[in-house]
């Protein structure tokens, strides 16, 4: 059954929404501009960025007119990850294009490819409108390693980072999820291996006897990371490193850990309570990152 959408009132006829106060205005615009999900932030082919709703978010198919502004997205995206450009209120009216402009990155949080698709947004964002950011997620923040030769990737990383940092020191309300590629939950040790790394990498300090009581494991861990050197400068406290695979699965971790000889091993001399505080210590992890 074809959807059921209200059409245009006629030419001269008198608008009711518009002789509502500002106030009850700003309620309906907070409720119809919130997605669940979120947005996303593309590029196109001529570096021209537009949010998106999020696939998941969409609960209705649009008619034709509504979505004239999509067949401008890049064919480097698939039609089915861009259903339709956020805030449909905008083409309804000048008015509401006015009143609705910016409150998109207001309601909702955002979603980002890639670093380069980050740093775009925030080029391309008005500065009254990035006080609002509320939490924003790189999903892939690592370069492609066959793009480019060693020197230039590590000066591409270099910059890239410098800018990151840049942002989040000019707006600390604002929160920035960069996911970390293969940091992944179904293999317990190599899980909490790597959550310690970045710890000492990009915070300088480490949650190692969250995980490990016993002195010799201690010291096989220290030895093991021995050689992990500290970011300069060190990482903003609202830049956070996010696992791969959220959310959480605590039934999948304890499988994990249980099917794991070597690790129930090492358990061997942790304590009766070592899995639930590796549980603990990996559910603060999907929660708050590094």
């Amino acid at each position: 059954m074809a959807p059921n959408i209200p059409r245009a009132p006629d030419a001269g006829h008198v608008c009711h929404f518009s002789r509502l106060p500002p106030e009850l205005r700003n309620m309906v615009y907070a409720y119809a501009l919130s997605e669940p999900d979120g947005l996303t932030f593309l590029l196109n082919g001529s570096k021209k960025g537009q949010l998106c709703i999020k696939p998941a978010s969409v609960s209705l198919a649009l008619p034709d007119a509504l979505n004239k502004a999509n067949k401008s997205a890049s064919s480097d995206h698939p039609k089915a990850d861009v259903p339709c450009t956020a805030n449909q209120l905008q083409y309804v009216s000048h008015q509401l294009r006015h009143e609705t402009r910016g409150l998109g990155v207001r309601y909702n949080d955002l979603t980002f490819r890639k670093p380069h698709d980050f740093l775009a947004f925030m080029d391309m964002c008005p500065t009254a409108h990035k006080e609002h950011l509320r939490q924003l997620t790189v999903e892939k923040p690592r370069l492609p390693k066959d793009k480019m030769h060693m020197p230039e990737r590590d000066a591409a990383i270099a910059e890239i980072k410098r800018r990151v940092y840049e942002i989040c020191t000019a707006y600390p309300e604002l929160t920035l999820r960069m996911i970390f590629p293969e940091w992944r939950q179904d293999d317990p040790q190599a899980f909490v291996i790597m959550a310690l790394t970045l710890q000492k990498r990009a915070r300088e300090q480490w949650s190692l006897t969250q995980f490990y009581i016993d002195a010799i494991n201690q010291g096989s861990v220290r030895i093991a990371l021995a050689k992990t050197g500290v970011d300069t400068p060190r990482a903003p406290p609202n830049m956070r490193i996010m696992p791969e695979d959220e959310p959480f699965d605590e039934a999948l971790f304890r499988k994990a850990m249980q099917d794991n000889d070597e690790l129930m091993q090492v358990f061997s001399t942790e304590g009766d309570d070592v899995m639930d505080r590796w549980v603990k210590g990996a559910r603060q992890f999907y929660e708050d990152g590094v």
